[in-house]
């Protein structure tokens, strides 16, 4: 009796789930069509080359190195100026076209500007962190050679994650491991099941605390206080991505974004101001270059917010924002010839290992 109730339990929870599955599948739409990743021993995951699929019915194509960018060859030396922009979902660019991302918009524009080819490669992955991105920098730097190194960082939860998370345990390094988690994550209802529950958690959350907003950005400040272990995490992975850009000759930017679910006029009266200010603090002591976003390229926008999203319900960068964001990139680049410095200074560092 026992076995024939386990054995039907089973069967219910399997036709559950194939009901469940089949459903989705049919009415569903996903931010983006899962499958697209794959799991990665350090990094947790990592974008599935050769992925075909779609977000929010944008394209979206995983080339050969696995980057959503062009399948094209690397230039070599001189032959032209090459970016690499580190990021999350807003450098990916969910909902939106690959062409229409701000990566692809810096491209154009510096192409434009200089004389020579410009190549920037869009390195962003969905839910990466700083710690992330920092691993992501020492894995592919050699097989790229950046002239310059951008890092796209999403003030509000780029410290929530603290690990790239796996990273520091060892489960990811297993075969069987890595194939089982890429089996589930085929599956609409494993992604569905989990945005339920992430949606879950936060309302319970903003119902006890009262006013969405408000609610939000004290679950952001708790993120970056002191003694939290992602800000910790964070600060050092700033640091680090520094050195290391140094250390090759390079020069490293960090384009820090805020969520921009409400702008005022002015930064000191912004909600996300104190995160940004903190955020920029650290960046300024450590003497690593950064530009805020948020103030230079979106201001203009309080009051119209969502302009800048693709969606009433889903803040990720517009095609506007993207534009904003990526013309306000090139213009700071250029001003500062900020792609001439670093390849002055790679020179210069390779001319001595040689002596």
């Amino acid at each position: 009796m026992v076995v024939f109730w386990g054995v039907t339990i089973c069967l219910s929870l399997g036709l559950g789930l194939l009901a469940l599955e089949l459903g989705l599948r049919a009415f569903w739409v996903p931010s983006i069509t899962p499958g697209h990743v794959r799991t990665h021993p350090e990094r947790r995951y990592e974008l599935r080359p050769g992925f075909r699929g779609s977000t929010y019915g944008a394209a979206v194509e995983i080339n050969s190195y696995g980057l959503r960018d062009l399948e094209r060859p690397i230039s070599r030396g001189d032959q032209s100026y090459r970016i690499g922009v580190f990021g999350d979902s807003i450098t990916f660019g969910i909902g939106v076209e690959m062409e229409e991302t701000f990566p692809k918009v810096l491209e154009r524009r510096l192409t434009e500007f200089f004389a020579k080819p410009v190549q920037v490669f869009n390195l962003g992955v969905a839910s990466y962190n700083t710690v992330s991105e920092y691993r992501y920098l020492k894995e592919v730097f050699d097989q790229f050679k950046f002239d310059l190194v951008i890092v796209e960082f999403t003030a509000g939860n780029d410290s929530a994650l603290m690990d790239p998370p796996g990273s520091r345990g060892t489960e990811n390094k297993w075969a069987a491991v890595r194939w089982a988690k890429d089996l589930l994550r085929q599956f609409y209802a494993y992604h569905w099941l989990g945005a339920k529950n992430y949606a879950l958690r936060h309302a319970l959350s903003r119902r006890s605390r009262g006013e969405e907003l408000r609610a939000r950005m004290l679950h952001d400040e708790s993120l970056y206080q002191d003694d939290f272990q992602g800000w910790i995490d964070a600060k050092e992975a700033f640091r680090n991505i520094a050195a290391f850009s140094s250390e090759r000759g390079v020069m490293s930017l960090f384009a820090v974004f805020a969520n921009n679910i409400r702008l005022a006029p002015r930064l000191e009266e912004d909600v996300m101001y104190p995160i940004v200010a903190k955020v920029t603090r650290t960046l300024k002591a450590a003497g690593i270059r950064h530009v805020s976003v948020l103030d230079e390229a979106f201001r203009s926008y309080a009051g119209r917010e969502r302009e800048l999203w693709i969606s009433p319900g889903d803040s990720h960068f517009s095609v506007l924002a993207h534009r904003l964001a990526g013309e306000y990139l090139f213009s700071h680049i250029v001003t500062n010839g900020l792609i001439e410095t670093s390849r002055k200074a790679r020179a210069v560092d390779e001319l001595s290992t040689r002596r």
